[in-house]
């Protein structure tokens, strides 16, 4: 049973220890190094007692200081919202100007069309600037060639494959057929595992996978899919890479919509290179969906159309934010599709599927109203929450582990962050000399920095490239957008 088969029948502020309260760090920074110091001393101990004994009677490696692990959980906590200067006030760039010779240029490059959109809609520095983002925009990331050859779980040369069904009848799964198991023992001895679960009709119900499934050497890709009863089926997926990089996606199809629910790139890398079958290397996250959309079942015949489940995606309402400003008597279903990621990330979705998209979506802005306070008592989730959000599941993909809501009232999530944190390193340290085991924890401390501070620049960027000074915030959240799909011209 071919899992390419499966289809359809058919930022706010936190609570009362909100670290963006500059009043409170104080007693912020004295709750996080108890709590640093008492998971450290937990975790240390139990490290210890699990080391050979030569080893274990060994003094144990100095963990990091408290103030270390609070830097890196508490960046941001006396910064004013937007990570900005205070002091900061930006003007957007002024609509760029091309002569005769470079309107000829790059119209032959990208036509007419393209270079009035993007002159009409987004603002550059320079033409050079306006050069990358048509050329970025006009770059084709995953064809329909490419996609009909990606298969996941295709074995490679070298692969020793064994499988197994065992039929599920009188343990009480309903119309559940017969559980199927796939073991992958892989030329250098790793294994990969699948489990698919299988109705009667021969349709996958769900599964569970971990290994090198469609990912290139040194990762790992973790996938769930949950069928539901109304035929909805959701694909989460993880890519972990070789350094203790992750991020996830969710996407989900019942038959013929494709809802885009989440995609946290964290701390992959923006491209991918070695992905099996591709000699070129691939933009992460377009990768990931294609992957997802293949499991999923999704073809050129039946997506109908495509839906973003609560828009969140910071970049395109700072722009689109800004095309509001800009252009006050259009609506944003006009607007939307104007912005860089509608053009480039929502279309190529479904041109990876030989589809493509029509303009002016349909917009919910109402879609989404019992998310923005999801527990008692917890502030409307605005724009200091998205930003608080991108950078907890920063945490929460490096370290896997469960770690509390931005607006959970019973706890920070900073605290829980550095708990997880020292946790993380705890583990990953594990048997490891003092030397190696210091290099690893300086390893883990760079690639969150190298994130947190890329989450920083672009927040900072996006606001000068659009005129927002730091105490203004994008005021269109988490509304839904469904564009409709047709056949790829030919």
């Amino acid at each position: 049973m071919l899992l390419t088969s499966i289809t359809s029948s058919a930022g706010s502020p936190t609570s009362a220890t909100d670290i963006n309260a500059p009043q409170q760090q104080n007693g912020f920074t004295l709750q996080l190094q108890s709590a640093v110091r008492s998971i450290l001393a937990q975790q240390r101990r139990h490290a210890v007692s699990l080391l050979p004994a030569p080893l274990g009677s060994a003094p144990p490696t100095p963990p990091p200081s408290p103030a270390s692990v609070s830097a890196l959980v508490s960046h941001r906590a006396a910064r004013p919202e937007g990570g900005a200067a205070a002091t900061a006030m930006f003007t957007a760039h002024p609509r760029l100007s091309l002569s005769a010779s470079e309107q000829a240029e790059l119209a032959s490059l990208y036509g007419n069309d393209a270079v009035a959109d993007a002159t009409a809609h987004d603002c550059f520095t320079n033409v050079a600037a306006l050069r990358r983002q048509l050329a970025h925009e006009a770059k084709t990331e995953i064809t329909p060639a490419d996609y009909q050859w990606i298969d996941p779980f295709r074995p490679a040369r070298g692969d020793h494959v064994e499988h197994s069904a065992e039929p599920t009848s009188g343990i009480g799964l309903h119309d559940i057929a017969s559980l199927e198991h796939t073991s992958v023992t892989h030329a250098d001895g790793t294994v990969s595992q699948r489990l698919v679960t299988v109705n009667a009709q021969g349709h996958c119900v769900a599964l569970e996978s971990t290994g090198r499934f469609g990912v290139p050497a040194g990762w790992i890709a973790e996938d769930a899919i949950r069928r539901t009863a109304d035929g909805l089926a959701q694909l989460r997926t993880r890519f972990i890479g070789p350094n203790g990089e992750s991020g996830v996606v969710v996407r989900s199809f019942d038959g013929t919509t494709l809802h885009l629910d989440k995609a946290y790139k964290s701390t992959l890398p923006t491209r991918l290179g070695g992905v099996p079958g591709f000699d070129r290397p691939v933009a992460t996250v377009n990768y990931m969906t294609a992957r997802a959309c293949k499991l999923l079942g999704v073809t050129g015949q039946n997506l109908q159309q495509i839906k973003i489940n609560r828009l969140q995606h910071r970049p395109a309402l700072m722009h689109l934010d800004w095309l509001l400003r800009e252009n006050p008597d259009q609506t944003i279903g006009e607007l939307i599709d104007h912005t860089t990621w509608a053009k480039r990330y929502i279309r190529e979705t479904a041109q990876i599927v030989g589809r493509r998209v029509l303009p002016i979506p349909l917009i919910d802005p109402e879609g989404s109203r019992a998310w923005k306070a999801a527990h008692p008592g917890a502030a409307r989730r605005d724009w200091p929450y998205l930003q608080s959000e991108t950078e907890r599941l920063t945490f929460k993909h490096l370290t896997r582990q469960k770690i509390d809501k931005v607006d959970e009232a019973s706890g920070s999530w900073r605290t829980s962050a550095a708990m997880a944190l020292a946790r993380y390193k705890v583990a990953q340290c594990h048997g490891l000399s003092p030397g190696n085991a210091a290099e690893r924890r300086r390893e883990i401390d760079t690639l969150l920095q190298t994130r947190l501070a890329a989450i920083d620049a672009e927040e900072s960027n996006l606001r000068r490239r659009y005129g927002m000074p730091p105490d203004r915030v994008p005021g269109h959240l988490n509304f839904d957008v469904t564009y409709r799909t047709t056949a790829q011209d030919t």
